[in-house]
């Protein structure tokens, strides 16, 4: 089976946009997302071709309120996360992320920090909770700086009971 795909790396906002509008009228889809470089974000995505694939959006170059409103109006419209990428530190984050319609909408946590597995504030307490509910982490970043590392994650149920850790995780 042959899969058409193309992979896009190093591309400003602008450009991740030119081929949003170039590619998802022809059929592709990411299946792939990261922004990265803090203070000047670039995108890298793998693009897929897919027939009778449900409806998907993206969002690119919001800030954590940003994604928080995208994520809302998805959900709203029928929509669940499938893709979650951040990048940058302090008051300068930008997230990207990619939505498909149908199915249940998974846990999705951003800004989550390193500790307690008692502290809902963590990626350890729903990694913890995950495991307990068979959940599965899907999609995941890590953004932040050195001092202040934060997390974000898109968990839906683990309907083939793939077995998965994060250990290491701090």
């Amino acid at each position: 089976m042959l899969i058409d795909f193309i992979v896009r790396v190093d591309r400003t906002g602008a450009d991740f946009q030119a081929d949003f509008n170039q590619l998802r009228p022809q059929g592709y889809r990411p299946i792939s997302l990261s922004v990265y470089q803090a203070g000047n974000p670039l995108y890298a995505v793998v693009w897929v071709k897919r027939a009778n694939a449900p409806d998907w959006s993206a969002i690119a170059g919001v800030d954590g309120g940003g994604y928080q409103t995208a994520f809302n109006n998805a959900v709203a419209a029928g929509f669940h996360p499938v893709l979650l990428s951040a990048t940058g530190a302090g008051n300068s984050i930008t997230f990207a992320g990619v939505f498909e319609q149908g199915g249940g909408v998974p846990l999705t946590r951003f800004n989550l920090t390193s500790g307690d597995v008692n502290d809902p504030n963590t990626i350890q307490h729903w990694h913890q909770q995950a495991q307990a509910n068979g959940w599965i982490m899907t999609s995941g970043a890590v953004y932040g700086d050195s001092g202040t590392p934060r997390y974000a994650g898109i968990w839906p149920g683990n309907g083939n009971q793939l077995t998965w850790n994060a250990e290491g995780i701090s």
